[in-house]
C-alpha cells in the first residue's frame, strides 16, 4: 500500500503512521508499529516517516471501520519520496 504520511504519533504503546491528518477521517490508512516490535526500528520513527510517500507491505485489516497493516519489521516500509 503506498500512501503519503500526514501524520505520525508515538502513543508510548505503538507508533502510528496515518495519511490523513485526522485518523477518524473514513479514508484514513494506518501502518501501526506495536511497543513489542519497536525494537526492530530505528529510535524517533514517527518523525523519522512523517511528511513522505511509503511503501507499505503486509496484510490489510480492518480496525474500526479503517483500513490498516501492522508493521512488525523495517523491510515492511520503504520511502518513495
Amino acid at each position: 500500500m503506498r500512501f503519503f504520511v500526514a501524520k505520525s504519533y508515538d502513543s508510548g504503546k505503538a507508533v502510528f503512521l496515518n495519511s490523513k491528518n485526522n485518523f477518524k477521517d473514513r479514508d484514513n490508512f494506518t501502518a501501526v508499529i506495536f511497543e513489542r516490535d519497536k525494537k526492530n526500528f530505528s529510535a524517533g520513527t514517527a518523525d523519522y516517516y512523517r511528511g513522505k510517500t511509503v511503501d507499505v507491505t503486509g496484510e490489510i485489516k480492518k480496525y474500526e471501520g479503517r483500513a490498516e497493516i501492522v508493521v512488525e519489521k523495517q523491510s515492511q516500509i520503504k520511502i518513495v519520496r
